[in-house]
């Protein structure tokens, strides 16, 4: 296999490894967005694996710098280089956007890859008016539901053990869709560390192991076709606070909370998979998407009910509590 095509709600995108040296992620991307492969052609985004980069002879300033990346400007093309030898290019048509993973490292050219296609395919569907949201968002009794928590906040944790209730379907752990009053499937592969893997009763596969350069091990685990929720109405938001309490809690919220909490999880996109070198460019239309972010916004609390939740550290009773909701 030298490509695979996904088909993210018309956004098509092609990935193709142009060496034979990037099988293994070429097909641990093709797991990770199971749920969006086709065969459809013509793609609005290509991503192509190459071997290790050529720098060019000459190149301007640095456009940016962060401590993850510096960015230039070479042409029409932009170079983010991320150290010890992997860089990624990309360029843009009016018909194609355009993105080479140049490295060496199989884990290193594997979160570039991912980071490149969730950004790109987030910025495409942001223009469609589909919009992420950092949160869960479950299905149960045919209401759909978002929960939305801090990072670490246990988010894929939940996931996992409502994937074990046959009455619960999933639209992601981390970034559900939300358009025009509705909740939409976006699933990704569920990021667990081991111990939480292994308090959860799952065992980890060593073939699907996240390496990320500046965040922890985590193993990877599928959401099946038949628990992908369908996409429905938003119901309830549920916004989560930490509490030190033993028993979780769920209260009614005020519009004002439900507010605050999806500025930052949605119209800011704090959590968001939407990386400062492939989003922040002179043709990014920045300011429209926040305003259209922040329009779906009003129009999901104007729909949808708010509700608070006192957390706690135990995911077991965490779950139970949302199951047992009272306002479900």
């Amino acid at each position: 296999m030298n490509s695979v095509t996904f088909n993210f709600y018309g956004c098509v995108l092609e990935l193709q490894d142009s060496t034979d040296k990037f099988q293994k992620v070429l097909k641990n991307i093709s797991s990770d967005f199971e749920f969006f492969q086709s065969q459809f052609t013509a793609p609005q985004i290509k991503i192509v694996l190459c071997s290790e980069f050529q720098k060019p002879p000459q190149k301007s300033l640095p456009r940016f710098k962060t401590k993850r990346f510096t960015a230039y400007k070479n042409a029409d093309q932009r170079i983010t280089d991320y150290g010890q030898g992997l860089y990624v290019t990309s360029s843009q048509t009016s018909k194609e956007r355009y993105f080479e993973i140049h490295g060496a490292s199989e884990n290193e050219v594997y979160e570039a890859t991912y980071n490149a296609l969730l950004s790109s395919v987030g910025e495409a569907l942001d223009r469609k008016g589909l919009h992420r949201v950092h949160a869960l968002g479950f299905s149960y009794k045919k209401k759909g539901t978002l929960v939305i928590l801090p990072c670490g906040g246990g988010k894929s944790a939940l996931a996992a053990l409502f994937q074990k209730n046959p009455e619960i379907s999933l639209y992601s752990d981390e970034t559900p869709l939300l358009q025009k009053g509705q909740i939409t499937p976006f699933p990704l592969r569920l990021a667990l560390k081991e111990n939480v893997a292994q308090a959860l009763h799952l065992k980890p596969d060593q073939e699907r192991v996240l390496k990320r350069k500046h965040f922890g091990e985590k193993f990877l685990f599928d959401i099946p076709k038949d628990k992908v929720a369908k996409t429905a109405p938003l119901k309830l938001i549920i916004v989560g606070k930490k509490s030190k309490i033993s028993t979780p809690l769920l209260e009614k919220a005020s519009w004002f909370t439900g507010f605050i909490s999806l500025w930052w999880s949605m119209v800011v996109g704090l959590g968001l998979p939407q990386m400062a070198e492939h989003m922040l460019r002179a043709n990014a239309p920045l300011i429209r998407i926040a305003f259209s972010r922040l329009r779906e916004s009003l129009r999901m609390l104007k729909e949808a009910q708010v509700l608070v939740f006192y957390y706690s550290d135990d995911v077991f009773l965490n779950a139970e509590a949302l199951i047992n909701n009272p306002y479900i």
